[in-house]
């Protein structure tokens, strides 16, 4: 079938010359005896199919926002881990190997291309955002900044440029602004959060020889760990 091609496990997968070649030669075939929709809609399910097996690889799993956000924490700081992961990846490699791809099928069709290529890519975008926006719907707490700020780090980048966007570049700009400033609130909340618990702390029954209070030694730790974060966490208090 195609994508399964033994020999090229490169994405996008079993795209040789020979069958690029093919493939211009169907869709120009399609587009001038005016069946342009159908070769398009084919086309795009084609490649959205080949996206979802190559998100899978990578662990990434296809959640409603609400299995999100009801998904116990233990199991959703691996989720988000592996979120990171893929969105570098998708922003990094696979954006650009699919740009490439629509270019050399559709040479002559650049309004095509782009059009496709945006409708995917939004659909992607618009996939990984909401995995985000289920996680900041979870119950906040101090242990969890972490992982946020990696999430902040994350779209911090600009994962929606590039000329092949402009279709849908409003849209994915404004859904990643309001990502980010979702997370940004979880982020001061949870590190406020840090002074409440302090505060809500029972066990402050002195240590006996002189030894570190529990509660100091996990004050220190959090704020040692927090600082390899300083300059993410100044920028996020600034906005």
């Amino acid at each position: 079938p195609l994508g399964q091609d033994q020999d090229n496990q490169e994405f996008p997968f079993n795209f040789s010359t020979q069958k690029i070649s093919i493939f211009n030669k169907i869709s120009t075939t399609m587009i001038a005896t005016g069946y342009k929709i159908e070769c398009c809609m084919a086309f795009a399910n084609f490649r959205q199919g080949d996206f979802k097996i190559e998100l899978q690889r990578f662990g990434h799993r296809n959640m409603k926002m609400e299995d999100v956000y009801k998904m116990p924490w233990e199991s959703l700081e691996g989720e988000i881990a592996t979120w990171n992961q893929v969105v570098w990846h998708c922003t990094t490699v696979l954006f650009n190997a699919e740009q490439r791809l629509y270019d050399s099928i559709f040479p002559n069709q650049p309004s095509i291309s782009q059009k496709l290529f945006g409708d995917l890519a939004r659909y992607v975008i618009i996939r990984l955002l909401n995995f985000a926006q289920g996680a900041v719907l979870t119950k906040w707490s101090a242990e969890k900044l972490f992982k946020f700020l990696d999430m902040y780090e994350t779209l911090r980048e600009d994962i929606v440029g590039g000329s092949y966007l402009e279709s849908c570049a409003k849209e994915l700009a404004y859904e990643t602004s309001t990502t980010k400033d979702m997370i940004i609130e979880a982020i001061v909340a949870m590190f406020c959060d840090l002074k409440t618990s302090i505060k809500n702390d029972n066990e402050r029954i002195p240590v006996p020889n002189g030894a570190v209070h529990p509660l100091t030694r996990y004050v220190m730790n959090y704020l040692k760990y927090a600082c390899e974060y300083k300059d993410t966490l100044e920028q996020v208090f600034e906005q």
